[in-house]
């Protein structure tokens, strides 16, 4: 354990909940920032698709999701 500054806690990335380490990074994206998960990264059965619904549901942030040609994960980018 450590004391940090209030600079150094603004930069950490917080999650809510059981929220998993791939949801609390896309929900921190910027418009125009974009993620690249790979397939170790995701837990899940089916891809991030369904995920980022229930986001853009929720805090009407827009999300594109595009998987890659070799099937080693996805891009997912912050549209707005």
């Amino acid at each position: 354990m450590k004391k940090i500054t209030k600079e150094e806690a603004a930069k950490l990335q917080t999650k809510v909940g059981s929220s998993s380490a791939v949801r609390t990074a896309v929900v921190h994206l910027k418009v125009g920032e974009i993620l690249l998960i790979e397939k170790a990264d995701w837990t899940q059965k089916k891809g991030p698709g369904q995920m980022l619904s229930r986001l853009t549901e929720r805090t009407k942030q827009r999300y594109k999701l595009e998987a890659l040609a070799d099937g080693s994960g996805w891009l997912v980018e912050r549209m707005e």
